[in-house]
């Protein structure tokens, strides 16, 4: 008997869709200037739809995100409608898709204070403000 390959392509969807959901750790989640939401785990990213992951995901951040490393640290899109991603030392700043030149910059030239391997990041829709976070 051959094996039915709707079946094992929806089986194989399938499972890229759970992957997601078997460790409920990701490294960081965005939603971009164009109202579109990505959840980044290791080198991989999933753009999330209203009812679960769009189809064709887990795609590489490498084949996407041209100049983004994996396995980030944090990310936010501020008010000015540019995406910022931070590991390690450095942070990244992309509009959409795109990483705008001149980066990666050191998080301290471009957010004085902020110390570097940030756990967690979000701008605050009440006040405009960016809220870093760090455990010690």
């Amino acid at each position: 008997m051959i094996p039915n390959t709707v079946e094992k392509e929806e089986e194989e969807e399938e499972e890229k869709d759970t992957e997601l959901c078997k460790d409920a750790k990701v490294d960081a989640m965005v939603t971009t200037k164009d109202k579109t939401t990505y959840a980044f785990k290791g080198n991989k990213y999933w753009r999330l739809t209203d009812d679960g992951v769009a189809k064709g995901y887990p795609r590489t951040i490498s084949r996407d995100w041209d100049g983004l490393p994996a396995n980030l640290d944090a990310a936010f899109t501020w008010t000015n409608g540019r995406t910022y991603f931070f590991r390690g030392s450095k942070y990244w700043r992309f509009t959409n898709q795109q990483m705008d030149k001149g980066y990666p910059k050191p998080i301290s030239k471009g957010f004085d204070g902020i110390p570097n391997f940030v756990d967690a990041a979000f701008v605050w829709s009440g006040n405009g403000k960016i809220y870093f976070f760090k455990v010690c």
